[in-house]
């Protein structure tokens, strides 16, 4: 089995083990780096067709799955009916988070970017603040989403907004692993106020580590949904950035830090993972990731045996360490 073959059937392996089944451009976009080697989006359709007449995957409708795994493009194709459904209910609240005060942009994540909605759901989104002003935005953002019954907590999922992961402009995203790469890489933007939608994934440059193309983003479409607030509440909101521009501003910020990060801490699940400082925020569930890895580590064991795993040991054992 050839590099090519090996990373695409790695690629595909871990996300059937997430339970989606990919396009081929979806798996030239998600290539796991286990070889130095970069190849071409014609390239890997070609691995494709030979894996699919070898019988090692198969396909169907444009979507690709290991041999024993077909019923995933079955439930792909229905869970891209219930995506549509997730984006309109994100549209509708789309301009309440552009217009939230120190709110720069915010990424569409989870399993609504991965096209692969099912009907309970949550609305994922990353969120990216001004400097300086991080922990006043995420209590605007929580309080504002709290009032309209619109946040996820406790047993209120389906179609509730999660943000789950913020950071500052700029501020590099330190959850270094495989699994934390697929996810940014599949986040879409949102709400853009700056032209350079890309910067998440040009700033976070260990992506390049655990992708094959990473590098090769700005030949990669990312759909971005923009959406920008009435006059009004534009000027409403740079108003009250303006008015807390200084000393108060600086204290509001200090306290709403203290605040919210004891309030994490007490809340936080014995199977979560948190990443938390005071420019970042990301909690994902510890042993979520480590069911899903473990399963991944042993479908690609069975398909490309013990003695072909050159670089892909590396790559799960990494994602299960981070």
């Amino acid at each position: 089995m050839n590099n090519l073959e090996r990373a695409t059937l790695t690629t595909i392996a871990y996300h059937n083990s997430l339970s989606l089944a990919l396009s081929s451009t979806e798996i030239y976009k998600f290539l796991a780096n286990i070889t130095p080697t970069q190849f071409c989006l014609g390239e890997i359709r070609l691995a494709l067709k030979d894996l699919t007449a070898k019988k090692t995957i198969n396909e169907s409708n444009g979507f690709f799955c290991l041999k024993n795994e077909k019923t995933l493009i079955n439930q792909r194709l229905k869970n891209q009916k219930v995506t549509i459904k997730k984006w309109e209910k994100l549209n509708k609240l789309a301009w309440i988070i552009a217009s939230l005060p120190y709110i720069k942009t915010s990424f569409v994540t989870g399993s609504i970017a991965s096209d692969n909605a099912r009907n309970n759901s949550d609305l994922d989104i990353l969120v990216i603040t001004n400097k300086n002003r991080f922990w006043t935005a995420r209590a605007i953002l929580t309080i504002v989403f709290t009032v309209l019954g619109q946040r996820r907590h406790d047993t209120y999922i389906k179609d509730r907004l999660c943000h789950s992961a913020l950071v500052t402009d700029g501020q590099l995203i330190n959850r270094d692993s495989f699994s934390f790469a697929q996810d940014i890489i599949k986040a879409i933007p949102f709400n853009i106020s700056s032209p350079n939608s890309m910067k998440l994934f040009y700033d976070n440059s260990w992506l390049n580590k655990y992708l094959s193309n990473y590098r090769q983003l700005n030949a990669i479409t990312h759909n971005q949904h923009t959406y920008k607030p009435a006059r009004i509440l534009i000027i409403i909101k740079r108003f009250f950035e303006s008015f807390l521009n200084n000393s108060l501003g600086d204290v509001l910020e200090k306290w709403s830090m203290d605040y919210q990060v004891n309030r994490i801490k007490k809340g936080i699940l014995p199977n979560e993972r948190l990443t938390i400082n005071q420019r970042c925020l990301v909690a994902t569930p510890f042993s979520y990731d480590l069911e899903k890895l473990n399963l991944f580590k042993k479908t690609i064991k069975k398909i490309l045996g013990e003695q072909d795993l050159d670089g892909v040991d590396k790559l799960w054992m990494t994602a299960l360490d981070a």
